[in-house]
């Protein structure tokens, strides 16, 4: 069981003043009872709280009379300043101001604080007084997606040609360990290599963005034909193109393109690789 944690804030307040030379003045004290200095799990959770306002009376400085609770008519909150908590099942008993306090799931890798602020009014007497909670930053982590119809391998056929394939970039976003999230989004961040090996200056391939869309994207693959490579002994060639997270392969397509037998399509061998973060 959790300690029960008691808040004071005090309050002075002259009253009236004896006509005779006696001078009454009052102290109020804001007490909440339960766990008010840890902060909120990450995950969410719900804490059950008592507020209770203490009145006590001096007379010349000294004081006359019991400490009592103040009526929980006088008392009221005021909605969470940054609308995180919620404050619910209110219950009102003999002075005691009971309720919930509650917060769902952290969605942000940050610490989340907000305020409570309680009011007091009776006659005259008009005070407030706040309370700070916290709740602990969840752990967030972003895998990505590439989704496509492009098969694995890709085969270009002998007389080459242009071909734009579309692909979408998908984020998929854990919030503590569980799926969150999963929308399309933009490249930028990832790493890409293309591997144009052995293949002739025959083949091109570029990423660009397809529309306005986020996340939408495709792979434009120029290759001309027919060709032959004359000394290599392959009867095709094969490049590929792969997408990165930090170190980790998300995707990786080959790409074959048959030779031609014919020395009127001879093409020297080239070897060509390009690799860089996107900013797309």
């Amino acid at each position: 069981m959790k300690p029960f944690i008691l808040l004071l804030f005090a309050v002075l307040i002259y009253s009236s003043c004896d006509k005779a030379k006696h001078e009454t003045t009052y102290t109020y004290h804001f007490q909440l009872q339960g766990d008010t200095e840890s902060n909120f799990s990450k995950s969410g959770e719900s804490r059950r709280f008592t507020l209770s306002v203490l009145r006590k009376c001096f007379t010349d400085g000294i004081i006359s009379g019991a400490t009592e609770k103040v009526t929980t008519s006088a008392i009221s909150l005021i909605p969470m300043e940054n609308d995180l908590f919620t404050v619910e099942n209110i219950q009102k008993n003999d002075g005691e101001y009971i309720f919930d306090l509650s917060i769902p799931e952290n969605d942000t890798d940050t610490l989340r604080k907000d305020m409570l602020k309680i009011v007091f009014t009776e006659g005259e007497t008009h005070l407030t007084h706040t309370f700070q909670f916290q709740q602990n930053p969840s752990d967030i982590n972003t895998a990505y997606e590439i989704q496509t119809n492009m098969p694995q391998p890709f085969h270009i056929p002998a007389e080459g040609g242009i071909f734009e394939i579309p692909f979408t970039c998908m984020h998929i976003k854990y919030i503590n360990g569980n799926l969150s999230q999963t929308i399309p989004g933009p490249l930028k961040g990832l790493k890409y290599f293309i591997c144009i090996a052995n293949s002739g200056s025959v083949h091109s391939l570029f990423i660009q963005k397809d529309g306005e869309l986020p996340g939408q994207y495709k792979f434009k693959i120029e290759a001309q034909g027919p060709y032959n490579l004359n000394y290599w002994s392959k009867t095709e060639s094969t490049f590929f193109v792969e997408l990165k997270n930090d170190k980790k392969v998300i995707f990786h397509r080959d790409i074959i393109h048959p030779q031609t037998e014919n020395e009127e399509y001879i093409h020297y061998s080239v070897t060509i690789a390009n690799h860089s973060t996107f900013d797309i």
